[in-house]
């Protein structure tokens, strides 16, 4: 046999057998898997922004911040790893968190510090959590080969950012494969090696360097954490792809549903047309499951539903509110919890906060003699007031550093609510982070009663339309002194129609719609003065299925010393079903003049105090109105009592459509 034929035989078995002789790939040492992770593995940061018009109660203290953090010219969101030369990977949500930011788009940083803007995005899966992308001028020296085999119990290293420090790697064991939990289209892969935050998007990879998988997240309670198959982003198509199932709910109603977001855009694309799109979709799809679930439990809204007790009554003691449904299905008005009360240095006034379903809430109450023009065009004041009762600190180290002042809001407009009550809509950038402070706020004449919300950049429109849902059930009560009152019916763009008709004029008369009735107090039934109050309450009733709010009450308080004399008109609606028997009796008792609408003059055994209720209109009239007049003067006989209420009675007249 020739040597040639019997070279030609070997190689025939060699092939032949090549499964079994040929050597396992050869497992690298730790050493050479780290500096394989540093070749190809990057950072992925935002660049940091410390604005001159964010303000503290003192200096920060910076010097209790790490050297690394308090030099560091970026903040570190994550990892990611490269595939090809300029193709990288990463979580989908690492770059969640630049969309829209105030603070830049998000930059690849190497192992010498270069950064890198990322410019296109050829892949996106929010439900997979990963994206690819390219970022500008970025080569990486090393590219990970990808592994799409994965077996339980070898040993896997997770690569990445941890807790913002560079890059780092972390060992364990596969542990298992476990079926996401929507539909079980994959499966997770959950391995034992540490994960921090900071690794989302970095590699995990086997002993021989392969990537098995894009790291997404933490185990809450133990160290089984997560990674995505890298066959589903070598596999995945090149658009961005939406296929999530969650709950979604409103605070006004007590009902959730199921909302699918299954949408898709085209890739590849510019991270500026990526961003918008990306918040177009995502406001596209929370509008829509807005629309979605009050279209679902339309029957059970106002003026539907058990709404009863709401309509029917007027709630003479809540400033400022919410409507929503309760616990038991019926509606009605809460106040905000956890109030606090913050007296305004300077005797400016008085600030109180709270929470409401939704949205943290604030009403700032100015002094009855404080009228100052311009109070609502003030931007950089009226936010500055907002922090003095707000806590919203920046921590450094173990200390919480108030913020005094933000400067002039980054936009502003205004929006007109349901009832067409005009909130002036404005937008803060806390600059120091990617947070914005959207703040809608109602003016009223002793100042304002407003919501506010922080939110993340890329979610800023889903707040707005939230923001803007709760200002339609917003429950407000009108109050000032007749200087407050001016100032708000003198800014033509900002006082709603509903009150327009109010007036007070130079012989202290003044003139307040109610709904069907005019209200004259002629000069000299109170003696009216600067520190007058007037408080106008609005009532709630249907029109249709539609909600519709207008004037239905007021109170006219005039103090003198430590004395102060009112009046008060209320409408009254028939208590319809569902309004419940107090309610029901207190419209029979109006209708039939008795007990407490009697009309009668009472007074107290000093003969310092009368007062005299009574009812405007004639049997089964609705609304009736219930009439107050109560007197703290030294010397009234009742006669004078029951003069003064006939000349109030006398300057209710009713109203007429388009009145």
């Amino acid at each position: 046999m020739s040597v040639r034929i019997a070279t030609r035989a070997l190689l025939a078995v060699l092939a032949l057998h090549s499964g079994d002789c040929l050597p396992a790939p050869a497992a690298l040492s730790p050493g050479q898997l780290l500096q394989l992770a540093e070749q190809s593995t990057f950072e992925v940061v935002l660049p940091k922004f410390e604005p001159d018009y964010v303000h503290y109660e003192k200096p920060l203290p910076l010097e209790l911040l790490s050297y690394r953090e308090r030099t560091d010219k970026f903040w570190s969101i994550g990892t990611a790893f490269a595939i090809a030369p300029d193709t990288y990977v990463s979580a989908a949500h690492v770059l969640l968190g630049g969309i829209g930011s105030p603070l830049g788009r998000p930059q690849l940083r190497d192992a010498q510090g270069h950064t890198y803007p990322i410019e296109q995005v050829v892949k996106f899966s929010l439900h997979e959590d990963y994206v690819v992308f390219r970022a500008r001028g970025a080569i990486a020296s090393r590219v990970l080969e990808a592994e799409r085999s994965a077996t339980t119990g070898s040993s896997v290293y997770a690569v990445g950012n941890a807790l913002g420090d560079g890059v780092v790697l972390r060992d364990g064991l596969l542990t298992s494969l476990t079926p996401e939990d929507q539909d079980g289209r994959w499966k997770w892969l959950r391995f034992s090696a540490a994960a921090s935050p900071g690794n989302s998007g970095g590699p995990l990879l086997d002993a021989e360097g392969h990537v098995l998988g894009v790291v997404t997240a933490k185990s809450p309670s133990e160290n089984l954490n997560y990674a995505l198959p890298i066959g589903r982003v070598l596999d995945g198509q090149q658009a961005a792809v939406f296929d999530v199932r969650s709950s979604f709910s409103l605070p006004i109603l007590r009902q959730q549903m199921v909302t699918v977001f299954k949408d898709s855009f085209a890739l590849p694309a510019s991270w500026d047309d990526f961003a918008r799109t990306l918040i177009d979709h995502s406001a596209r799809q929370f509008a829509d499951s807005e629309h979605r679930l009050l279209e679902e439990h339309a029957a059970e809204l106002p003026p539907r539903g058990n709404a009863g007790r709401l309509l029917a009554t007027l709630d003479r003691g809540t400033p400022f509110g919410l409507l929503h449904q309760q616990d038991d299905d019926t509606w009605g008005i809460s106040s905000p919890e956890q109030p606090e009360e913050t007296s305004l240095p300077g005797d400016a006034g008085t600030l109180w906060t709270g929470s409401l379903p939704g949205a943290f809430s604030f009403r700032l109450e100015r002094p009855l003699q404080h009228a100052a023009p311009g109070l609502y065009h003030d931007d950089v004041a009226f936010m500055d007031t907002i922090l003095k009762g707000l806590k919203f600190p920046r921590v450094i180290g173990s200390q919480a550093i108030r913020i005094t002042s933000l400067g002039a809001p980054q936009q502003q407009e205004l929006h007109t609510d349901r009832f067409g009550r005009i909130w002036q809509m404005r937008t803060w950038s806390v600059g120091y982070s990617d947070m914005l402070l959207v703040t809608l706020a109602l003016p009223t004449p002793d100042g304002y009663a407003g919501l506010l919300q922080a939110t993340r950049a890329g979610q800023y429109r889903d707040t707005v339309l939230g923001l803007q849902l709760l200002a339609d059930y917003a429950h407000v009560r009108y109050r000032g002194s007749p200087a407050q009152w001016q100032e708000l019916l003198a800014e033509n763009k900002l006082c709603p129609e509903f009150l327009r008709g109010i007036t007070f004029g130079k012989d202290s008369a003044t003139i307040v719609p109610l709904h069907g009735l005019s209200v004259n107090v002629p000069a000299g039934l109170l003696p009216l003065n600067e520190q007058s109050i007037l408080n106008v309450y609005l009532r709630y009733r249907g029109e249709g299925a539609s909600l519709r709010a207008e004037p239905d009450g007021l109170t006219l308080e005039v103090s003198a010393g430590s004395d102060t004399s009112w009046i008060g008109i209320w409408a009254q609606p028939r208590a319809a079903e569902g309004a419940g028997t107090e309610l029901v009796e207190r419209w029979r008792q109006m209708n039939a003049h008795e007990g407490n609408f009697n009309g009668v003059p009472q007074h107290d055994s000093d003969y310092g105090e009368f007062w005299a209720d009574g009812v405007l209109g004639d049997p089964g009239q609705d609304p009736l109105y219930e009439v107050n007049l109560d007197l703290h003067e030294n010397g009234l006989q009742p006669r004078q009592v029951t003069e003064r209420r006939n000349r109030l009675l006398a300057g209710l007249q009713p109203r007429h459509p388009g009145q």
